[in-house]
């Protein structure tokens, strides 16, 4: 009994001096972030009030200012210095607070339509209680979309250079120094790919040419159509960063388009140069059974290409006029 008297006597006066030590409060609050670019800097600001209907805080106690960054699942991923403010608080005295800060590039792979990242402040000192006010914010990520130009004919058996437009939909680059694949390919086909931006296109120090809301052209060479390649349309896949490399906001939607031509399905025609050579162009005289090299350069002129149902017959005579006899 007298134990449990004494138990409650203790809570009752550590509760009294509570009430005595932390009479002083303080209020965060911190000015609205919309939204903030990968790889951008941003600014967590706002201010320490003293509630006036609360006793003041004397000077030379320190008030510890504590403002970081967290991602979605909560994890600080940027803390500034603590900042120990000793000026005190009077009755309703403000303090502003101004912390930068970059946001990470490897930030941009936690992104989802409803994610959030917060700025978190606290405050507290050894008269006061800790209080926090947190501040929500959206990260803003690139978004790439393919577009295609050219060609929009070609032969079976050709190959043909691809050309098109990369467009950042977004009001942010793509991280510095993420090359990425565009990639051409067509049902059955092999497909074929290049490097963006080319290497020796840019130089580190420089600024990156997959910048906010941006255009850059590109060109897939020799991209080749099959021979048995049926005439009419044909599609042509075309896809940007494949792989994922670059984490967008639409990553499925729009990284893809389908660039359609027409094939037109010519005929061969085999005809020989006019570079006909006997003997290397050696004159001389020839006897029965002497052997005769003749070269000759065979080069289809037509406009499709030589098949394997094509049959076509070339001979070569020797005679004394233009007629075979």
């Amino acid at each position: 009994m007298i134990m449990s008297l004494l138990r409650k006597l203790c809570l009752f006066l550590a509760l009294l001096w509570a009430g005595a030590l932390f009479g002083q409060t303080l209020i965060v609050t911190i000015n609205p972030i919309v939204q903030v670019p990968v790889g951008g800097a941003f600014t967590v600001s706002g201010t320490i009030s003293h509630d006036p209907a609360t006793p003041p805080i004397p000077g030379g106690t320190p008030v510890n200012i504590s403002i970081q960054v967290t991602d979605p699942s909560g994890i600080p991923i940027l803390v500034a210095p603590t900042i120990p403010n000793n000026g005190g608080f009077g009755a309703g005295a403000v303090y502003n607070f101004n912390q930068s800060f970059t946001m990470p590039w490897s930030e941009d792979d936690k992104w989802s339509a409803t994610a959030n990242w917060s700025a978190v402040v606290t405050a507290s000192s050894s008269v006061s209680a800790l209080v926090q006010g947190t501040q929500n914010f959206s990260l803003l990520i690139a978004d790439l979309t393919v577009l295609a130009n050219q060609p929009t004919a070609a032969r079976p058996g050709e190959f043909i250079d691809l050309t098109g437009t990369i467009r950042n939909l977004a009001n942010v680059q793509t991280e510095p120094g993420v090359f990425f694949k565009v990639e051409a390919s067509i049902a059955g086909g092999t497909p074929k790919s290049i490097l963006f931006p080319p290497t020796n296109s840019w130089v580190p120090g420089t600024p990156w040419p997959i910048s906010e809301t941006s255009d850059n052209n590109f060109i897939i060479p020799n991209f080749f159509i099959p021979a048995d390649t049926p005439a009419g349309a044909l599609d042509i896949t075309l896809t940007v960063d494949g792989n994922g490399l670059i984490p967008e906001q639409d990553n499925v939607a729009n990284s893809s388009v389908i660039h359609t031509i027409n094939i037109t399905v010519g005929g061969a025609n085999l005809q020989p140069s006019s570079d006909f050579l006997i003997n290397g162009d050696k004159a001389g005289t020839f006897q029965g059974l002497d052997p005769v090299n003749c070269n000759v350069t065979i080069r289809n002129v037509g406009t499709g290409p030589v098949l394997a149902a094509d049959a076509f017959v070339y001979r070569i005579a020797l005679s004394n006029d233009v007629t075979f006899s």
